[in-house]
């Protein structure tokens, strides 16, 4: 009787293994279309292709930034950026102050915001419109995406995209950028 129980278990056991119950959970593999950023703590995918231009920065203050490659001539259009800061308040106080400072720009409208884990981590999604000045006397849509991620050391990062125009063009890679956010801490 136990031979055949302990027979039993090991068929079993690549079948279970194979379908993926058994030993840890490991989060799925960064999704092929984007390069990884490693930060204090925590790593996260941006879109491959994008490149850092030290002289043409947008974020001065961002740990991390890469723009969209545009034909020569054009300014940026896009840029995604990496910003690390001590969480001296609860995360969701910290959003209410940047959502709150957000209002003050033109046009604001916020898109969207909502709580989320991101690899059993406080997070929250901050999507929003607004206009800038842009040209002699012109004014243009910026759309643009903040990923909020407590990382459990007393730090937040904040991954940030912005797109020129409405729309923005890029909700599904945000999703994956949000997919391959990792804490490594």
């Amino acid at each position: 009787m136990v031979t055949r129980v302990v027979t039993a278990m090991l068929v079993a056991l690549p079948l279970v293994v194979a379908a993926g119950c058994g030993g840890e959970d490991e989060p799925p593999p960064v999704d092929p279309g984007l390069a990884v950023f490693t930060g204090k703590g925590f790593t996260v995918g941006y879109p491959k292709g994008w490149r850092q231009d030290p002289g043409n920065r947008i974020f001065r203050g961002a740990d991390f930034e890469v723009l969209r490659p545009e034909p020569p001539q054009r300014p940026p259009q896009a840029s995604w950026s990496v910003f690390t800061e001590e969480r001296n308040r609860p995360m969701g106080r910290l959003v209410d102050a940047f959502v709150a400072l957000s209002k003050t720009a033109r046009d604001f409208r916020l898109v969207e915001r909502r709580k989320l884990r991101v690899q059993d981590a406080d997070a929250q999604l901050v999507r929003k419109s607004y206009s800038v000045p842009h040209g002699k006397d012109g004014w243009t849509t910026l759309q643009q995406t903040d990923l909020f991620v407590d990382l459990g050391t007393g730090s937040v990062a904040d991954v940030r995209m912005i797109v020129i125009g409405p729309g923005g063009g890029q909700a599904g890679r945000w999703s994956d950028v949000v997919d391959s956010f990792r804490v490594t801490a």
